[in-house]
């Protein structure tokens, strides 16, 4: 007899109980192992969100690691600034302690302290490794509506100095001259004042410019975007450079006093 007779025999000689209870039983393994791989699932659904709130974890961590680095970088930015600033606040004290034999000392010594503010302006205001901006201070023509460069950073050319003009009425340094308001604009060449060159061949996208009372406009250029830190600390340096420039018409109101040291026959 072969195994398969041998099986439909024993099953027709099967007494019903025997019927019922293997229903029972693979009722219950079915059950059983519905249960089993529901537990399964719950597990894995609670370690699939466990492992979503870890990645969200992560990457919060990572956006709170770039905040803090950008936090220190500004922190290390102003750092360098006050140290600047307060090495300039001693040339300034030297400035008007000073005595000079000449309107001529003056007007070097103050043009070598602008130079000297500009320079390091144009290196604080730093934002990526090898970033290059540039700084100018730019004075006033009001009879012919123009601002001059006076003082300008290394990204001036040198024939720059005291001959490039920038329109009052038609540039953004004239419209902050105008208005007596800093402007920043990260994307000035799109800005409705914006007066191009059609010499240059810069690669400056962002301005920020900072009006001086009556004398002019200090413009900082830069490559990328630049923030509002970036205003306050050109503020900062446009009221040293007003100061540098009151301490030179002081000496020139002093020369016209024939009691004065720097009086010229």
């Amino acid at each position: 007899m072969s195994m398969e007779n041998f099986l439909i025999e024993v099953l027709k000689r099967s007494p019903d109980w025997l019927f019922q209870i293997t229903s029972v039983f693979m009722i219950a393994l079915v059950a059983l192992l519905v249960w089993w791989a529901g537990v399964g699932a719950r597990r894995f659904a609670g370690a699939l969100g466990r492992e979503n709130r870890l990645i969200a974890l992560q990457d919060e961590l990572l956006t709170l690691q770039k905040r803090a680095a950008e936090e220190d970088a500004n922190a290390e930015q102003m750092r360098i600034c006050l140290d600047h600033l307060t090495t300039h606040l001693k040339s300034l004290q030297q400035l008007r302690l000073s005595e000079y034999d000449s309107l001529e000392d003056v007007e070097s010594t103050s043009q070598s302290l602008l130079q000297q503010l500009v320079e390091s302006l144009a290196a604080d205001i730093k934002f990526t490794a090898g970033d290059a901006n540039r700084c100018g201070l730019w004075l006033s023509n009001t009879d012919e509506r123009q601002l001059v460069l006076f003082i300008g950073s290394h990204g001036f050319p040198s024939a720059y100095i005291q001959t490039r003009t920038l329109d009052i009425d038609k540039s953004v340094a004239g419209l902050c001259f105008r208005r007596g308001e800093a402007i920043l604009d990260n994307q000035v060449k799109q800005h409705s004042d914006w007066a191009p060159n059609p010499h240059s061949t810069s690669k400056y996208t962002a301005m920020v410019a900072i009006p001086m009372t009556h004398w002019g406009v200090l413009t900082i250029d830069g490559r990328h975007p630049m923030k509002e830190d970036t205003v306050r600390i050109g503020e900062a340096y446009a009221q040293l450079m007003n100061v540098v420039l009151i301490e030179y018409m002081l000496a020139l109101d002093d020369r016209e006093d024939p009691q004065s040291p720097l009086y010229i026959d």
